[in-house]
């Protein structure tokens, strides 16, 4: 029927949503991550490099994560968009 019909695909469109914010909430514990090793690696991280921090998108952020031991210099940064 037409309202079973609806029902799966409120519940589908509920599980997307869902899953969309998992993501995000997985991103930002990933950006709090990248912003607590940039300090501890460099002291006080000027204020915009921590704005652009927020803005990286999950897959740049992992990259900082796994790159931070040869990550020498705030000017290396620059290479993942920072």
């Amino acid at each position: 029927s037409i309202d079973e019909i609806r029902k799966l695909h409120y519940k589908q469109e509920g599980r997307e949503e869902g899953r969309e914010e998992e993501r995000e909430q997985s991103r930002l514990k990933d950006v709090e991550r990248v912003i607590k090793l940039l300090n501890k690696k460099f002291k006080n991280v000027d204020e915009t490099v921590i704005e652009k921090v927020k803005l990286l998108d999950s897959d740049s952020l992992n990259s900082v994560i796994e790159d931070i031991f040869d990550i020498e210099t705030i000017e290396d940064l620059k290479r993942y968009g920072i």
